[in-house]
């Protein structure tokens, strides 16, 4: 059986990466040392098969979040991730993030907002603004 990951984060990169407000500057995991700011991570926290139905059915709980040194960019980025995802799978009314040959891409939820405030003695604070979202794939 094959692995959704690959697929679900392709998806991702694809959704996220041309921007107004990060440009490309989304990335898996971690950012590169000193990128401009503001820009996007994000993360897989869990992935489990839930085994309601025969085929593999996968859900997949994903962190989308903005980093930007001042609190409304990265308001305004976490609402643009919101847009950009939330009710965009292939069963939700957007149907805007496509799955592969393989998986379907079938419900993204948006389960809960992010907001952190990172703070540091002797440079600038940073602002963590996003969401975490329920994404559900199904094997074609």
């Amino acid at each position: 059986m094959s692995n959704p990951l690959p697929t679900l984060l392709k998806a991702l990169r694809a959704r996220l990466a041309p921007n107004a407000l990060w440009a490309s500057r989304a990335y898996l995991g971690i950012a590169p040392a000193q990128v401009q700011m503001p820009f996007v991570v994000y993360d897989v926290l869990e992935a489990i098969e839930e085994n309601r139905i025969n085929p593999p059915d996968p859900l997949i709980v994903v962190q989308v979040k903005c980093l930007s040194d001042q609190a409304s960019v990265a308001l305004d980025c976490a609402a643009q991730i919101v847009t950009l995802l939330n009710d965009q799978g292939a069963q939700d009314v957007g149907n805007g993030v496509p799955g592969d040959t393989a998986w379907q891409i079938s419900t993204i939820t948006l389960e809960e907002h992010v907001l952190m405030l990172e703070q540091f003695a002797n440079a600038a604070d940073i602002w963590h603004a996003g969401a975490i979202f329920r994404v559900r794939m199904y094997r074609k």
